[in-house]
């Protein structure tokens, strides 16, 4: 199963995230904190992100960009 962040906005796809069956099975909140802490790891830039009721516990953004993102929730 797959997981994707996109632009607040545009609607473009920022990254793309295939989960784990254990990470798949959990909540949507879940899933995309999961996808953006690989996101993080892999570099990419979540300007403009939507992460409204996204779940980024022990999440470490050292480095991050989330320059207008949104984080509602």
């Amino acid at each position: 199963m797959q997981t994707v962040i996109k632009h607040r906005y545009t609607d473009a796809v920022l990254f793309t995230c295939e989960l784990p069956k254990e990470i798949a099975a959990l909540s949507a909140a879940k899933q995309l904190g999961y996808a953006a802490k690989e996101a993080i790891k892999a570099g990419v830039s979540f300007a403009g992100a939507y992460f409204a009721d996204a779940n980024f516990a022990d999440a470490n953004f050292a480095g991050a960009n989330f320059a207008g993102a949104n984080f509602a929730g």
